[in-house]
Parts: C-alpha cells; structure tokens; sequence
C-alpha cells in the first residue's frame, strides 16, 4: 500500500498527523507493506524568510483573536502534539519560509527515501521542539545550527556533496 500526503513543515497538524500515522503503521505492524509519501506544500509561499515576531501575535492577527485567545489555541495544539508522545513547543517556534526546507527533501527524495525521511523528522523537530527557523537554509546561520548541533551531518552527508544545490554552505 502506498500512502501519499502533502505537508508543510511549519503545520502543526502535519507534524501531529504525520506522527499518529506512523504509530499506527508499526502499531499494526504492516511497516514493510506500507510505502509512505511526503510531498511538498507550501501552507504561505509568501512567508517572510526572516523571522518577524512571536508565533502568539501573528496567530492572533491572522485569526483576529485576543493575544489570550491566541495563547490558548496555541497551548491547545501544543497539547496536540505532546499527546503524540513529541517534544512540541508551538509558542516557540519561530515561522519563516520554508522553500528550502522543501526544496533540501526534495533532493533527499531523489537520492534515498531513508534519508529523506530521518530529513523530514529533524526538520519538523528543529522548528517545533528547537524554535529553530527552516528558512534561508543555504546561509542562515541559525539553519547551520540544525545541522551542527543535531546529528544531521548524518543526514546531510549525502545531500552536502551534490552539486545540484548547494545546501549548508
């Protein structure tokens, strides 16, 4: 069985989603029956890719809530996520662009699913456990930092010498 979804990395429902289907699959046991599929999807392609202010304020002003408002349905995704066992922080994160997070799993998909995969979850786990940006990551320091200090030199390794895109320089 093949399973295919789009996700973005700044959607804490794919996150959450993501993460309940995969319990399931090795729940149920039929792992080596199941090929799943992330595709790309853009939740704001014109997202900032610099960081603008807190997830809070701009939840509450795309959502015309109150800032207590907002607080509250951010604390009430957060718990989401914390109930699927994840390590998340939503209040934390810190939303940008995230094109080149699409477009470094994209280049990880071409080369192995594996990798691909253990790509996607570090990302997902630096923006909503690290509050680390996903955008600029061809140059943003901040970015280095998800590939210094979270053991995706392995998971880059293949991706860092293709010629095709010169991601982490």
């Amino acid at each position: 069985m093949k399973i295919t979804y789009w996700s973005d990395y700044a959607c804490p429902y794919c996150y959450i989603g993501e993460t309940y289907l995969k319990q399931a699959i090795e729940h149920m046991g039929i792992g080596d029956q199941v090929e799943v599929e992330m595709k790309a999807f853009e939740l704001d392609p014109d997202a900032s890719k610099e960081y603008t202010g807190a997830t809070v304020d701009r939840f509450a002003k795309k959502y015309g809530l109150s800032i207590q408002g907002a607080q509250a349905k951010i604390d009430g995704i957060s718990k989401m996520g914390q109930d699927a066992g994840l390590d998340f922080r939503y209040a934390e994160t810190r939303y940008t662009n995230t094109f080149d997070a699409h477009r470094l799993t994209k280049l990880a998909q071409k080369k192995d699913q594996a990798l691909a995969d253990r790509l996607s979850e570090r990302l997902y786990k630096a923006y909503f456990s690290e509050g680390l940006e996903l955008s600029g990551l061809t140059q943003n320091s901040k970015s280095r930092e998800i590939r210094r200090n979270s053991n995706i030199l392995e998971i880059t390794g293949i991706v860092q010498n293709n010629r095709e895109m010169s991601i982490w320089d």
